[in-house]
């Protein structure tokens, strides 16, 4: 169990990032997927690959993926039907616009340079994607009726999207709005609800922990914010981001961010 004496007098806050999942291989491609396949294991992608030639639905990709991570060529396909894509489904409708004009939009358009500069995208795809990105964050904006704040999560999540290959704005926007709506619970702000929850779940797992916390006022929105609000897109590296949403998307629990923020926790100890 971890010992006061570890842990500053005046710390509020618990610092987990040097806790970041990482590759074993730190030689390895992040976007070279295929090769962390065995030969021997290709006959689950076949399958796979057949299954979404004929239509397949989540039920079917979790029976043959087995929540394993994905070859880069099914990665699209596959996470589009884990959140309900498609074109017979209105809710992720998209309408295009060029007009950008929130109050808050300088600070969306600074949080995308930053965010496509960091992921070293081709300088003559650049601005595309810049201009893709900013149209997405102002339509769900727009439509949602929500006021973009920097530190919020939601750039975060471009960043494992922008490696797709999507076709188009809408399908950018339809793979992010179904993820913010499925995933990321609302009220993620200083003291939510989805913060004391997860006190909760840890106060079962593991009481001496939570109490520790508690009598440091150490509270779960201190240290899981980034976490929850990003779906772990901000604080893990690509090449582990696109496995583990491979695997979160197959799985398609709501609630497995927060036991996911407890195995990082007791990792922590």
């Amino acid at each position: 169990m971890m010992s006061e004496e570890n842990i500053e007098q005046d710390n509020s806050n618990l610092d987990l990032n040097h806790h970041e999942l990482n590759s074993n291989n730190n030689n390895n491609d992040e976007d070279d997927d295929n090769n962390t396949i065995k030969p021997q294991d290709n006959q689950w992608i076949n399958e796979l690959r057949l299954a979404l030639e004929k239509g397949c639905d989540l039920g079917s990709i979790r029976s043959i993926g087995k929540c394993r991570s994905l070859t880069n060529d099914l990665r699209l396909p596959v996470w589009k039907t884990c959140l309900d894509i498609n074109e017979t489904n209105a809710e992720y409708q998209y309408t295009d616009s060029d007009v950008f004009d929130l109050p808050e939009q300088n600070v969306i358009r600074d949080d995308v340079s930053r965010l496509l500069h960091a992921s070293q995208i081709n300088q003559d795809m650049l601005t595309s994607k810049m201009t893709d990105i900013e149209a997405v964050i102002s339509y769900y904006c727009k439509k949602n009726n929500e006021t973009y704040e920097k530190g919020n999560g939601w750039i975060e999540i471009f960043k494992p999207l922008i490696t797709l290959e999507y076709k188009d704005r809408s399908e950018l926007y339809a793979l992010f709005a179904s993820i913010r709506n499925r995933y990321i619970p609302r009220d993620c702000e200083s003291d939510g609800m989805p913060y004391h929850l997860f006190r909760l779940l840890l106060l079962y797992h593991d009481p001496e922990l939570c109490s520790f916390f508690d009598t440091r006022k150490i509270t779960p929105d201190s240290y899981a914010h980034i976490w929850i609000r990003s779906l772990y897109a901000g604080l893990c590296s690509l090449n582990v981001t696109l496995p583990l949403w491979d695997g979160y998307f197959q799985h398609a629990d709501q609630f497995f961010a927060f036991f996911l923020a407890l195995v990082l926790l007791m990792f922590a100890k």
